[in-house]
């Protein structure tokens, strides 16, 4: 009889790593309401190099918050928050086959 011999490789999940910047510069502790911000995932890797898509979402804004983010689905989105109060980002990377672990910001508006 025929045999058929199968060879299943286990794909590693990407790598997320998100940073919040005013473009250029990392950005740490409160950000004053009115700040653009760029959400930066460029350091975020696949073991086997595959292209990454990347999906950006706001999962928490203070009330009264009426800002979007713009280009969710790039590697560096933008947004400038208005509403002062915590503000709850996610980030999930994948490489077609298999997606990330989520990485979560918490951005404090003042």
């Amino acid at each position: 009889s025929d045999y058929a011999f199968i060879t299943i490789t286990a794909m590693d999940a990407p790598v997320a790593i998100a940073k919040v910047t005013d473009g250029t510069t990392p950005i740490t502790g409160s950000i004053t309401s009115g700040t653009a911000l760029t959400l930066d995932a460029t350091e975020s890797s696949d073991t086997l190099k595959t292209a990454l898509t990347y999906q950006w979402t706001i999962t928490a804004a203070p009330t009264g918050n009426l800002v979007k983010l713009v280009n969710p689905a790039a590697s560096k989105a933008t947004f400038t928050p208005v509403a002062t109060g915590d503000y709850v980002i996610t980030l999930v990377v994948s490489n077609g086959t298999v997606d990330s672990k989520t990485v979560t910001l918490l951005i404090k508006v003042i």
